[in-house]
């Protein structure tokens, strides 16, 4: 299911959500994320197999279409996971930390 990015931000700032970014180590210096994101690369996430954080998992990537495949494969496994449409470029307007601030990696 996709969620626009403002209603994917707000319950994560409330703590009833998880957002995690699946960019590659190389990409996380080249853009922001929501404030509190868990940075988690995509192989990482779907070798997991377990839900991380609080709540819904909104998944977000730089386009959408890795979260988009990761959502499948996490959604098969019975997780409840969302999202966020457009990834991280849809977000224009809505707080985002820089690269390095505020993000916590997995």
């Amino acid at each position: 299911m996709n969620l626009p990015p403002s209603r994917a931000f707000q319950p994560a700032r409330d703590g009833r959500a998880t957002i995690i970014d699946i960019f590659e180590p190389r990409e996380w210096r080249e853009t922001g994320a929501p404030p509190g994101t868990l940075l988690v690369s995509q192989a990482a996430l779907e070798a997991e197999g377990r839900p991380l954080g609080r709540g819904p998992v909104n998944l977000t990537c730089r386009t959408g279409l890795r979260s988009r495949e990761t959502l499948k494969t996490l959604a098969e496994r019975g997780l409840n996971v969302f999202e966020i449409a457009g990834g991280i470029g849809a977000c224009a307007g809505l707080p985002l930390t820089s690269p390095a601030a505020g993000r916590r990696r997995l």
